[in-house]
């Protein structure tokens, strides 16, 4: 659903992006054997984002021994990058403009946003 000539922008929120990944990796919205296949990865070629599975991946994370968890996504203007800590307890996302600079002011960013991600989850 598109806003239209709004300015509103409707759902998800920030917050539903950082709390479905943390409920999710929590064992709350799951069975056990249905949280062990998503959390079954592949490796995915990215060095920044380490390995991917069924809507949730995984990549190491300075300052949380079992790497982070995340699932990120793009809606209208916003990319956005999340974590969760092995435990599902500690969540955060990061949201940056989809106008990106390209090349490498593009990665410079993505690790920006990933940096902010891994402190507030891993060191917060």
């Amino acid at each position: 659903m598109a806003p239209g000539t709004s300015a509103y922008v409707p759902q998800p929120s920030a917050t539903a992006y950082t709390r479905f990944p943390g409920q999710k990796v929590s064992g709350r919205l799951l069975r056990p054997a249905q949280l062990a296949q998503m959390k079954q990865t592949v490796k995915t070629g990215d060095s920044l984002f380490g390995r991917y599975g069924l809507g949730l991946g995984w990549r190491p994370a300075k300052g949380c021994d079992g790497g982070l968890r995340f699932h990120g996504g793009t809606s209208f203007g916003v990319i956005s990058e999340s974590g969760v800590s092995p435990d599902g307890r500690r969540t955060a996302t990061a949201a940056v403009s989809t106008f990106r600079l390209g090349g490498d002011e593009q990665e410079t960013q993505d690790r920006a946003s990933l940096r902010l991600v891994d402190n507030a989850v891993c060191q917060g």
